[in-house]
């Protein structure tokens, strides 16, 4: 079955300091029940795009909702820039075979994740930080490095970005809606 609504972007669309149930996605659900938020902390338009490739089947979904905060969003795609592996996802064929290793990058993620929570004497506070960084360490085990591509800056990169998430949606035969969140003063 087809997933009506998938999301993508940042803290604020993995729903970062907002109660459950007020999520941006389960209000979403209430019209939409077949809503999968793929939201993630500290991703900028580059992982997301990545996101949006390595773990969305093709012509799974109806709805791709990209919400993008000003406020950090063009901070963060000038810090993917340096990633070779993330602008490699400016090419339309580029993959890391995500979609079909992930079983197995799933169950390293929970090994290292349970490794690190079975770590003695940390406080509520320390285990609660360690979890928050948690799901970066998908990122981490698919060795998405570090390198320098010269000459890209969020601004001068977002067109492109843009451009391969509508490609994106259109090989999935999903509308694209693109969110812009204004940074607040």
């Amino acid at each position: 079955s087809r997933v009506e609504v998938v999301m993508l972007g940042d803290s604020l669309t993995m729903g970062f300091c907002v109660e459950s149930g007020q999520l941006m996605a389960d209000l979403l659900r209430y019209r939409y029940p077949s809503t999968i938020n793929l939201g993630m902390a500290g991703t900028g338009p580059l992982r997301q795009l990545a996101i949006l490739r390595e773990m969305v089947p093709d012509g799974s979904v109806q709805h791709i909702v990209w919400m993008f905060y000003e406020g950090n969003d063009w901070g963060n795609l000038g810090s993917e820039a340096k990633s070779p592996q993330l602008i490699g996802y400016l090419d339309p064929e580029y993959s890391q075979g995500t979609k079909d290793d992930f079983e197995s990058i799933n169950d390293q993620v929970k090994a290292i994740g349970e490794e690190l929570l079975r770590i003695p004497n940390l406080t509520a506070v320390e285990r609660l930080a360690l979890s928050l960084r948690l799901p970066n360490l998908r990122n981490r085990v698919r060795g998405m490095g570090t390198g320098s591509v010269s000459g890209s800056s969020g601004s001068d990169l977002f067109p492109s970005v843009a451009s391969a998430i509508l490609a994106e949606s259109e090989k999935h035969g999903a509308e694209l809606v693109f969110v812009f969140l204004p940074e607040f003063s």
